[in-house]
């Protein structure tokens, strides 16, 4: 979670945070509605789609079949 930090970051600097800003690493649903709660804005990118494969297909080529 992203809360303690911002409560040290308020209790050090007697600022309230208004706006967040993360790495994709916290764009969590738990995460966007802890900050939404508290009246603060969240500036985090969406996470990158998950490969699916341990190789991309990109890699391969077709081959024509040999016939005989």
């Amino acid at each position: 979670m992203i809360e303690p930090q911002v409560d040290e970051v308020e209790a050090i600097t007697g600022i309230d945070i208004q706006v967040v800003t993360a790495d994709a690493g916290y764009a969590y649903a738990k995460v966007y509605g802890a900050l939404e709660r508290r009246g603060i804005d969240a500036l985090i990118p969406a996470k990158a789609e998950p490969i699916n494969s341990r190789v991309p297909l990109r890699r391969f080529r077709t081959m024509p079949r040999a016939t005989s």
